[in-house]
């Protein structure tokens, strides 16, 4: 039935999709180029725009390409517009590289319509990001982004919430070992240190409480996904039975129902099925993996 109505309307998806496209592009063309003449530019985050500047006149560096363009275009000796044109010019190759692959893809209308929403729609945002930004600037603390921890281990603070639901986040700062620490970067004392902690937490809590629809509607896709991804693969569930250590078994039975995870016993033979709403964190139990696409990763693991 569902299909029908999409079919019948595929012209209003098509539609509905490249209004889509078009308001992203009008969005970023607002935050960008159209600030070329607003001599504040207060919409750019410093760290950001330092960060578009790294180059190559000191030599090679990485992440350094994006910067020596910047200066090899710019020709006033003021940064800002050139880098609002990039960025601008960027965003354009991107979209253009989307509707290229969506014409290789064999999707229907309505898939492509869900695709658009996914890339250039209200979904695409950093919940939690521009929250911690604001809360760190205010109080003049120094942070960077794009710096990547592996995730792998389910085990982390961090791994642990993705698995049920939630949304786990990592936050780390150098440490003071102490009252005060003498760095090359100046001194780090406790005080300082306690502060970051302090503003960060409660950062998260006023997101979560500024972002409790967006949050509630993450779990709720969440659950529903991890059914629809177990009916898709072949392994259908996991046996074990009591074992001689019976104490042992008991105890991985406990933590299994301790975390809503359904287990089917046969006398002394127990059985998990993978369909189910904790799929994710079932798989993550009783799969081995040892290959992943983390180079840190592989390299610590092949080094051991």
């Amino acid at each position: 039935m569902l299909l029908k109505v999409i079919n019948q309307n595929s012209k209003l998806f098509s539609l509905a999709s490249f209004g889509l496209i078009l308001l992203s592009i009008l969005q970023v063309a607002k935050s960008t180029i159209a600030e070329i003449n607003n001599n504040e530019f207060l919409d750019i985050n410093p760290w950001a725009f330092s960060d578009l500047l790294i180059n190559y006149q000191g030599g090679f560096v990485r992440r350094g390409l994006i910067g020596e363009i910047v200066f090899y275009l710019d020709s006033d000796g003021i940064l800002f517009d050139t880098v609002y044109k990039i960025i601008f010019f960027n965003f354009c190759i991107f979209v253009i590289l989307i509707l290229l692959n969506l014409k290789i893809l064999n999707l229907n209308t309505f898939q492509k319509f869900l695709f658009h929403i996914s890339i250039f729609g209200v979904f695409n945002m950093s919940l939690f990001g521009n929250y911690f930004a604001k809360g760190l600037d205010e109080i003049g603390s120094l942070y960077f982004s794009k710096e990547a921890f592996d995730k792998t281990y389910p085990g982390y603070g961090s791994s642990y919430a993705d698995l049920l639901g939630g949304i786990g986040m990592l936050f780390e700062q150098a440490s003071s070992r102490g009252h005060k620490q003498v760095t090359q970067f100046g001194e780090i004392t406790f005080p300082f240190t306690i502060r970051n902690q302090y503003v960060s937490g409660m950062t998260t809590v006023k997101a979560s409480v500024a972002l409790k629809q967006e949050l509630i509607n993450y779990q709720r896709r969440f659950f529903s996904s991890a059914i629809d991804e177990a009916d898709k693969k072949r392994i259908k569930g996991y046996s074990f039975n009591l074992n001689k250590d019976r104490n042992k078994t008991k105890a991985f039975i406990d933590k299994l129902l301790i975390h809503d995870v359904k287990v089917v016993r046969n006398n002394d033979n127990f059985f998990v099925p993978t369909k189910q709403k904790n799929y994710r964190i079932v798989r993550s139990i009783f799969e081995t993996n040892t290959e992943f696409r983390d180079s840190v990763f592989m390299m610590h693991h092949h080094g051991q």
